[in-house]
């Protein structure tokens, strides 16, 4: 299978409606939250230490809100990865009656655990699936909620410096009560934490490259309104070239295709089209160049599954 016909097919079909995988570059960090408190749809304040997902006939719904600093991501970087961790706290029975929990982006950051009187801020994107659990029921143990980076633009929580989720429990079938608890922000024992995975500058991402199917590439954090030259090659490089930004360096071999792609506004492009039925087990390498600001994306290898 001949890579040129590969490209040709996945880049010039048209804009994607999949979302696309992360390539495996990227800056990781860990942050730990900074304030936490439950609120229910009601309005009833808890400021204790405990990160709830609960229902109950008698309050209705008991939300737990977890913030965080994300001032230590620069404002303009791409999310490629987010996930929550929260510790279980023993006692009081839970988990209890079934709880299913999803996690939530929240729709207002005006809350504080410092204040008795906060309305509930309002569920947002849901960013993970409905969760049934089995929750643990020890102390300490630690649940990853894996969170959807696509379902949220997050420039705005880049740019204001703080992203709030909830807990949310979405069985409301029992007839008392269902609930599950976790440690909330205070220092000890054990405060959530949000894992990011965040690229800046170019950045370039393959998703869904299987025969038959509709191979995406997406490139992001270029300069907007501007101009990429995406680099494609079934031979990994080096290889030298030479333009207007000098000679550069690529992750790709000979033969090499290049495609010159204009960017909209918000320096964003996602391409898409069918691979050949024929073309499992090609490997294909992907690098890019942003043309105005002379930075090179991250390089991506993918074989077409």
């Amino acid at each position: 299978m001949r890579p040129a016909r590969l490209v040709s097919l996945a880049l010039l079909a048209g804009v994607a409606l999949a979302p696309p995988l992360a390539a495996s570059s990227g800056i990781t960090t860990v942050l730990t939250a900074v304030d936490g408190k439950c609120i229910t749809t009601s309005g009833q304040n808890f400021t204790d230490n405990r990160l709830r997902a609960y229902w109950g006939t008698g309050l209705g719904s008991v939300d737990g809100f977890v913030k965080f600093d994300l001032s230590s991501i620069p404002d303009g970087a791409t999310i490629t990865s987010l996930k929550l961790t929260t510790f279980h706290e023993q006692g009081f029975g839970n988990p209890s009656n079934g709880p299913v929990v999803s996690v939530h982006r929240v729709q207002s950051d005006a809350w504080s655990s410092s204040t008795t009187g906060d309305a509930h801020p309002g569920l947002a994107e849901k960013l993970t699936p409905s969760n049934p659990g089995p929750f643990p029921s020890a102390d300490l143990v630690p649940v990853d909620w894996d969170l959807d980076v696509n379902a949220v633009n997050w420039s705005q929580d880049l740019a204001d410096d703080l992203d709030a989720l909830a807990l949310h429990n979405d069985n409301a079938a029992q007839s008392i009560y269902s609930y599950v608890y976790f440690y909330n922000a205070a220092p000890n024992p054990a405060p959530p934490t949000l894992t990011v995975r965040y690229t800046t500058g170019p950045h370039l991402e393959v998703a869904n490259f299987v025969a038959g199917q509709n191979g995406v590439v997406t490139l992001s954090s270029f300069t907007p309104n501007g101009q990429a030259a995406l680099l494609m090659s079934g031979a990994l490089g080096p290889l030298s070239i030479s333009s207007a930004c000098g000679t550069q360096s690529f992750d790709v071999g000979l033969p090499v295709f290049v495609f010159f792609l204009p960017l909209g506004p918000t320096g964003t492009l996602t391409l898409a089209g069918a691979l050949p039925s024929d073309a499992t087990g090609v490997t294909l390498y992907f690098h890019a160049l942003d043309i105005q600001s002379c930075e090179q994306s991250n390089a991506v290898p993918v074989t077409i599954g």
